[in-house]
């Protein structure tokens, strides 16, 4: 027998392992789809097509695959109908704590959602949702450390679930989330090791272009370089609501950039002329939604070695070209929390963006100035969310410098039991938006925000596609406006607001 013949045996042998584990007691055919599914990362497909099942006739291994699967998806409703109907079955099941935990995540509850994780600690419970749980909570609590032992875990899982796609999914993003280009590319190049090139030439070209891409070592990756300690550059307001740009000179043309702490991979680049002055390097194809608006457009990956501004230079970013959503958008993108060996404040008050060391930094707030100042845990891997109390209620909030105003998620506004406005809104490609209205109040540490006119809408945007994870508020610039400086400490996990103290 060949050599590829064996690998063939092998795989199946650890892909039935796996899948069997998960589906026993139902029929073959059915259970290598769902198992198959479950691998490939496609829990779409899994909540879609097999709603219409009679689950009372479905073993419970089963029925947990189906739930974790509407959990991942953020079916919130009914992944809790499904979860409360085999609690009462099988609530001492430590694989039902294990999809309570995943359940409390999805919907942004953290604390809960780790309570879960330690009430099992006693238990000899070793399934992959159980790892990707703790993973994903440590990757959320920001602890890197943590989350890579976990991911290494699951590598060496005894089902050989290191070796499927959703491992690749989530792998993926943790080397993205935790800056380690090399590992990503050596991710991409174990990845077209397993592709046959001549079955699917298209996806095995995308990921040598992406091996290629990560594979470039720049000396430091989101970096802010200058002489000073300090460094100030102003903030140019766009032309919708309190948006933030800074401006970037090369040659004879001006560019704006959107100050984008929404930004997920970091660095985007929307016009080709920026693209061409700055000798983006290119990588793979990848499909992103930018704004509300446009849905999601083709692009693709880019790096850029420097950006220079007149008094600094970014380097080693990372990132994406995807075309403009409309002709006014902005010519790229850049998430200022990002940025890794200096502290990176955004002054909402004197209009500003702040570059500093962090002894500076630390000197700076500590003078008397008439500054109230809040030290608040930073969440999240992609953008920075932090905890509030909204409407006397637990949830977390992103920071949002792409966004508007304040506004919260449908499905928390349901939990809150919010009376609400139906309202609609033409956008700038004609289609119309719906929404709703409600009353709320959010607090971040002592700072309580009053909105009688919140807007209210499904935050499917910022939902993680692994995790089913969806955050409860988003907190723009103009509610910043005027009032904040808020600065990203990534060594201490924090964000610090400093506001005018008032009587």
């Amino acid at each position: 027998m060949s050599g590829n013949g064996k690998r063939k045996i092998i795989q199946f042998l650890i892909t039935f392992i796996l899948i069997t584990s998960f589906t026993k007691g139902d029929s073959k055919g059915t259970s290598f789809n769902i198992g198959e599914f479950y691998l490939e990362g496609r829990f779409g497909v899994i909540a879609e097509r097999y709603k219409e099942l009679d689950l009372d006739k479905k073993s419970l291994d089963f029925q947990l695959l189906y739930l974790e699967a509407l959990i991942r998806t953020g079916e919130n409703e009914s992944a809790g109908k499904l979860l409360e109907k085999i609690k009462k079955k099988a609530g001492t099941d430590p694989r039902v704590l294990v999809m309570d935990g995943m359940s409390h995540l999805s919907k942004g509850d953290i604390i809960s959602s780790a309570e879960s994780v330690l009430s099992l600690s006693k238990e000899k419970l070793s399934s992959v949702s159980l790892i990707q749980l703790r993973f994903f909570i440590e990757l959320y609590k920001r602890n890197f450390n943590a989350a890579g032992l976990l991911l290494n875990a699951l590598l060496d899982h005894r089902s050989g679930f290191g070796k499927s796609h959703l491992y690749f999914l989530l792998a993926s993003e943790f080397y993205r989330a935790s800056m380690n280009f090399e590992k990503l590319s050596s991710l991409y190049r174990e990845k077209m090791r397993r592709t046959k090139k001549r079955d699917n030439r298209n996806y095995y070209s995308n990921l040598k272009l992406n091996f290629k891409l990560y594979k470039r070592k720049p000396g430091g990756f989101f970096r802010a370089d200058t002489v000073k300690e300090r460094v100030e550059i102003p903030f140019e307001s766009g032309n919708k609501g309190g948006l933030k740009s800074v401006v970037l000179n090369k040659g004879n043309k001006r560019f704006r950039i959107l100050l984008d702490t929404g930004n997920t991979s970091g660095w985007l680049i929307h016009s080709r002329d920026m693209r061409g002055e700055l000798k983006s390097i290119r990588g793979g194809r990848t499909v992103i939604q930018v704004g509300t608006e446009s849905g999601r457009l083709d692009g693709f990956n880019i790096f850029c070695r420097t950006l220079n501004f007149e008094e600094f230079t970014l380097s080693g970013l990372y990132g994406n070209y995807i075309p403009k959503p409309r002709q006014d958008f902005f010519d790229a993108n850049l998430n200022p929390a990002m940025i890794r060996n200096r502290i990176v404040s955004l002054d909402f008050i004197n209009n500003k963006l702040i570059i500093r060391t962090r002894e500076r930094f630390f000197t700076d707030i500590k003078k008397d100035n008439g500054m109230e100042v809040m030290k608040i845990p930073w969440f999240g891997h992609k953008y920075p969310m932090i905890p509030v109390i909204c409407n006397s209620k637990n949830g977390l909030a992103i920071i949002e410098t792409g966004a508007e105003n304040i506004s919260i998620s449908s499905d928390f506004a349901l939990e809150l039991g919010i009376p609400l406005t139906k309202k609609s809104k033409y956008l700038s490609n004609g289609k119309v938006f719906k929404y709703s209205l409600g009353s709320v109040n959010v607090q971040i540490g002592k700072y309580l925000f009053v909105r009688n006119k919140a807007e209210v809408w499904p935050l499917k945007r910022f939902r993680n596609n692994l995790a089913g994870f969806a955050p409860h508020v988003i907190i723009g610039p103009e509610a910043l406006e005027g009032k904040f400086i808020v600065s990203f400490v990534p060594e201490e996990n924090i964000l610090v607001f400093e506001y005018e103290r008032k009587n």
